[in-house]
């Protein structure tokens, strides 16, 4: 089964959760092969954060979210999503962040190769 072609598989604005306590991370997924037993999609967004004279801080959220031959990532063209979740009980904010994520494939034979992507990323309010 050919892979799919490396590209950053992260949309570029992502939508901030209330009160910025997660951010809602997808992109496009590419078609499903039916050699594919699942795919695992994991991401990281981190971002600096000022609140006012006090020292800046990192926020970062994390999730994952898996696809199996049964529940492939939905849409037409196929798009990947899950929720990061801050891991800090800081908030995140609207603007500029680092988004990072990973997909694993495993396949009916058994194999297995990952796909990583890192990019900046503006975070929004809903």
């Amino acid at each position: 089964m050919p892979k799919p072609m490396m590209s950053p598989k992260i949309d570029d604005e992502l939508e901030l959760g209330a009160g910025g306590t997660s951010v809602a991370v997808g992109g496009p997924a590419g078609l499903w092969d039916d050699d594919n037993l699942l795919v695992g999609f994991s991401a990281v967004v981190s971002q600096v954060v000022r609140n006012g004279s006090a020292p800046a801080s990192i926020v970062t959220s994390m999730g994952w979210k898996r696809y199996t031959q049964t529940d492939p990532p939905p849409g037409d063209p196929p798009e990947w999503y899950l929720t990061a979740h801050v891991v800090d009980g800081a908030a995140l904010q609207p603007g500029g962040a680092i988004a990072s994520a990973w997909a694993l494939y495993a396949l009916t034979d058994g194999s297995s190769w990952v796909y990583e992507w890192r990019l900046p990323v503006r975070l929004v309010n809903p």
